[in-house]
């Protein structure tokens, strides 16, 4: 049967007790490593000794599982070598003087348990140095001493001196700590009341037999309460605060002042002085007096004090009003002037019309065609794909007060589209810088722009076929930013294009199914500055990439989807008022 076997390393037999076991034993002065092998019972055998020496039952077999020691020999004599590991394990453990700390807490070491309880009164330690040979000694082994002891007196301190040992020094007494009584302090006590005295005086009641008493002694500080005076004449506090209650303080006055009702001295002021509030002398009071109006006696309730002084009836005459008739505002007349300029309006209006500007208007009365209406209205329609329309209807949504409205249809084509213009598909027809000019229309988008069914507006001027990269100054719904104007959003913008460059502006009025919005664009007289403005609240000023001939012209085009998307227009205006009248 095999057995687990222990390798220790000791320096005497002694220690050799572990069973089962094999020691290295050096001892402190040897150079020679001997080995033995306990028994089971803990007897120490000698390897040599193969015939199981001693009380034990010898060793039967010897054998190395993991090669570590090399057995050979004969039954009764063994060679056994250990490896060169073995030999450095056992080289690394416990040395003589190695420190404690590195100790194994095994059997036959040192332990805790083995370390008596240091009682630190049980050493003198005044002789410890960190090489003193044998700093601890037990007081039981400490033997009787003698000293010689002194003493230095001085006015400040006394010594005590020793003749083996240190002095120690005792200081006069504080009003904390005790010690020495200072000469001046014994003075002091010297010259005071001696108890003999004070038995001289227990006899002869008669305190002149005192030694060195005083002649007079001064009272302390203290105080009294009021109720232990009982004999003097006397007010109470009480009392005199109620005499002087109300009572001036001392005046700080002259003799041309008088004291007011608190007390202050006042100045007599020889006139009124608005807002002083001094008294005035009778002298100044009469002088004031006399520049005064006398009383007024009172007239009557139609009439008003005039500034002659006198009372004057109150009427239209008076507040200088003689021709004004209290006439209700039905039966006022007009003006000739007035009415000169009301005969002159017809003839104004055909000036406007063959001098000064021009106005077009069209309110898309009746519902002519099917598909596009005739180009007699004076806007051309155009339509692109199957289904689409551009038609006077009277089918839309939220109707208000609406006698025509143009339906723009997209159709069933993916590219479908509708539009009207007022003028040339591709050239201008109106130029800009020419005097101010305004469009205004009145609008409502039925469905919106998804991803799915896409499409955008064009509502303004512009030139060209090419929706998409033409000249234009309009307002757009351009939901997927496919129209090249801008970034795609789903409120209206606000463009002025020169291809290829565009300025726009992304307002914060939303797109909203079938709310109507009137979109006005106002071009300045000078054509380089555009007002935007939507319900009539500016929402945006170009003053760049502004083109100079443009056409009216309002499209609704059709990029994704085959569901037909409609557009509703009420009515478009477009005035134009000449910087400079034409010469007939």
């Amino acid at each position: 049967m095999k057995k687990e076997v222990k390798l220790y390393k000791t320096t005497s037999v002694s220690f050799a007790t572990e069973p089962d076991a094999v020691f290295f034993v050096k001892g402190v002065n040897e150079t020679v490593v001997r080995t033995y092998v306990t028994t089971s019972d803990g007897q120490a055998i000698p390897l040599k000794d193969l015939s199981g020496g001693g009380s034990g039952s010898g060793i039967q077999f010897l054998a190395s599982e993991d090669s570590s020691i090399n057995i050979t020999g004969t039954a009764t004599s063994k060679n056994i070598q250990v490896s060169s590991a073995l030999q450095t394990l056992i080289n690394s453990a416990l040395q003589a003087n190695d420190p404690i700390s590195s100790l194994l807490n095994d059997s036959n070491f040192i332990t805790l348990a083995d370390v008596p309880t240091f009682n630190p009164s049980d050493y003198d330690l005044s002789d410890f140095t960190n090489n003193s040979t044998n700093p601890f000694v037990k007081q039981s082994n400490i033997t009787n001493g003698t000293t010689n002891l002194g003493y230095t007196a001085s006015s400040t301190n006394g010594v005590v001196t020793s003749d083996t040992g240190s002095d120690a020094t005792i200081p006069l007494a504080d009003n904390t700590n005790a010690g020495l009584l200072s000469p001046a302090e014994k003075s002091k006590i010297a010259t005071a009341i001696q108890p003999s005295d004070l038995g001289t005086v227990a006899t002869s009641n008669d305190y002149n037999d005192l030694d060195n008493i005083p002649s007079s002694f001064s009272p302390s500080a203290h105080t009294h309460v009021e109720a232990d005076i009982t004999d003097l004449d006397k007010y109470t506090q009480s009392e005199v605060d109620t005499l002087l209650g109300g009572k001036f303080n001392n005046p700080t006055g002259n003799n041309t002042q008088y004291l007011d009702g608190v007390g202050v001295p006042r100045t007599i002021d020889a006139i009124p002085t608005d807002g002083s509030n001094n008294a005035v002398s009778s002298n100044g009071v009469f002088d004031a007096l006399t520049s005064k109006e006398n009383t007024i006696i009172a007239g009557n309730t139609s009439q008003f004090y005039r500034g002659d002084k006198t009372f004057q009836t109150l009427d239209k005459t008076a507040v200088g009003l003689s021709n004004v008739d209290n006439t209700s505002d039905s039966n006022k007349p007009i003006s000739i002037a007035t009415q000169t300029a009301l005969n002159t309006k017809q003839k104004d209006l055909f000036n406007f019309y063959t001098k000064e500007g021009f106005l077009f208007h069209e309110d898309f009365l009746g519902n002519p065609g099917t598909s596009t209406f005739s180009a007699s209205y004076g806007l051309i329609p155009a339509i692109s794909g199957a289904g689409a329309t551009c038609v006077p209807t009277t089918s839309y949504p939220n109707r208000t007060n609406q006698q025509g409205v143009l339906q723009l249809g997209t159709g069933t084509t993916a590219t479908g589209s509708s539009n009207i213009r007022l003028g040339d598909n591709n050239a201008g027809s109106i130029y800009t810088g020419n005097g101010e000019i305004t469009m205004q229309c009145f609008y409502n988008v039925q469905t919106l722009s998804t991803i799915t069914e896409r499409f955008y507006e064009i509502i303004g001027f512009m030139t060209g076929a090419n929706f998409a990269n033409t000249n234009t100054i309009s307002f757009t719904y351009d939901e997927g930013g496919i129209g090249n104007y801008g970034s795609a959003s789903a409120n209206w913008k606000c463009i002025t294009r020169v291809s290829p460059t565009t300025t726009a502006t992304i307002t914060t009025v939303p797109v909203v199914a079938s709310q109507w919005y009137v979109l006005k664009i106002v071009i300045n007289s000078l054509g380089n500055s555009i007002s935007f403005f939507i319900d009539n609240v500016l929402v945006a000023t170009h003053t760049t990439n502004i083109p100079n001939l443009i056409t009216p012209r309002i499209a609704k085009i059709k990029t994704i989807g085959t569901t037909n998307r409609n557009s509703f227009l009420d009515y478009v205006i477009i005035q134009q008022i000449y910087a400079t009248p034409r010469t007939l």
